[in-house]
Formats: C-alpha cells, structure tokens, sequence
C-alpha cells in the first residue's frame, strides 16, 4: 500500500527524530507546543507548524526551513521586474514566473526559447521561465500543468501584483494551494 504521510511523537525519550522520508507528501510531528508538517523535496526541506496545542510529557519541536540551492542570481531577479513591468504597461495585470535549478544547463546560452512558446532564461544553474499563462489584475495561472511542466518544476514561484501592494493576500493563498512544495 502507497504510504503518502508519517506520524511522529517528539517524546522526550527520543532525542532526534527520524529523517523526512522525501518519498512522503508530508510528515506529521506531535510536539509539546502543537502540530508541525514537514516535507522534503531536492534543494527544500521545511518543519511548519499548522496547529497550536499544549501536549504535556513531549519535547519541543523548532520549526526550520533548509534551502538547499545558492542565491538567485539578480540579473534573473531583474528580468522578472522588467518583464512584469512590461506586461502591466498596456493595463494592470499580474504576470507569473517559475525558478527552478538544474546545475547541468550550460551557463553560456543564457536565453533560449523552447517549442512550447515559454521563455527560459538560465544563468549559474537557475532557469527562471515565463510560461504560458493568463491573467487579469487579481489573478495569474500557468495554462500548463502537471507533470513535464515548468509548474512542476518550479522551486521558486514569483508573480508581481503590477500597481498593487506587494503583499500576501487570500487570494495568493487560494491560488499556491496545499498541495504545492516551493517557495512564494
């Protein structure tokens, strides 16, 4: 049977628990002060905690996010800023980004296009693509999906808010959804 999550206890006679089993949606941990998920993914591993709880008799347990991969580059970070102010020029409008990491890409062909009309733009084994995608001024979304895609690539994923505040709304956590591992 396909096991997709683990069930921890930090108690106090165990001193580490054990290693998140990357092959598992997410882990669940019962710690003194509540409910924590961790995951782990190529380049992310994370400890969250998602439910406040006293639990007497068990020990603490520190929320972490490991981050595997080096620094962005800012010309890749300048690219996004350019393009998405080129996008919201004509009106408001969002515009969507994935950075993904892929150590074997050649660093000297930083632009290329693939045959899916998406562009790529690679530089010290980062590939930030703009794939497909629609929007409006509250809204943006890749039009592919699924496996093969940048979507499922991506380790990083950036969309600007144009004139809007840079801030994280209940719309932007409708849209990452619970089933997605990257960084927002």
């Amino acid at each position: 049977m396909l096991r997709l999550t683990d069930h921890h206890f930090a108690t106090r006679e165990r001193d580490h628990l054990p290693p998140v089993d990357e092959s598992l949606m997410l882990d669940y941990v019962v710690g003194a002060a509540g409910i924590y998920a961790r995951g782990r993914r190529p380049g992310i591993e994370a400890c969250i905690p998602i439910a406040d709880a006293r639990v007497r008799g068990l020990r603490g347990v520190q929320p972490y996010v490991q981050f595997g991969y080096p620094k962005v580059p800012a010309r890749l970070l300048a690219l996004v800023f350019a393009v998405s102010r080129a996008v919201a020029r004509v009106e408001p409008r969002a515009a969507l980004f994935h950075l993904s990491f892929n150590p074997v890409v050649d660093p000297l062909a930083p632009l290329s296009s693939s045959s899916h009309g998406r562009m790529v733009f690679s530089e010290a084994g980062w590939n930030l693509e703009f794939p497909k995608q629609q929007g409006t001024d509250k809204h943006v979304e890749a039009l592919e999906k699924g496996a093969g895609t940048s979507e499922e690539r991506a380790v990083i994923e950036l969309h600007s808010h144009h004139e809007m505040d840079p801030v994280f709304s209940p719309t932007d956590d409708v849209d990452e959804g619970a089933m997605s591992f990257r960084l927002y």
